[in-house]
């Protein structure tokens, strides 16, 4: 028997902790961007801002794994384990865009069909 049974409370962790490790990442971007070209300069932490990207990459996955707990779908959770992976590989130790973009794009996949299991689980109400 499952220990911790999840439910609605807990369904908003995936996507919402995607959406915002990609605004966190791209928003953040397109902000100082915007400010540049208005002629205001702004420094940003880059170790502070990868950490920001990391905590809700990782807020992401675990409301993946926490939502797999239910409909033990394991696509949403590999996806997930990948992408956040990806993310966190280019925080932390080795930047690469290409890899950024892609781990992106699978934790959103990821994060997509974990929220759409979760709309068919049995237990949901």
């Amino acid at each position: 028997p499952m220990f911790w049974k999840p439910d609605k409370r807990t369904d908003w962790l995936a996507p919402w902790g995607t959406a915002l490790a990609v605004i966190a990442c791209y928003g953040t971007l397109a902000f100082v961007g915007a400010l540049s070209l208005a002629g205001i300069t702004v420094a940003v932490h880059e170790g502070l801002w990868a950490g920001v990207i990391a905590l809700f990459s990782m807020l992401a996955l675990a409301g993946i794994f926490l939502g797999w707990r239910g409909h033990r779908k394991i696509a949403p959770l590999l996806l997930g384990v990948l992408g956040a992976g990806m993310i966190l590989w280019t925080m932390g130790l080795a930047y690469s865009r290409v890899v950024e973009i892609a781990g992106f794009i699978i934790l959103v996949v990821a994060a997509a069909l974990d929220w759409r299991a979760k709309r068919h689980r049995p237990w949901h109400e």
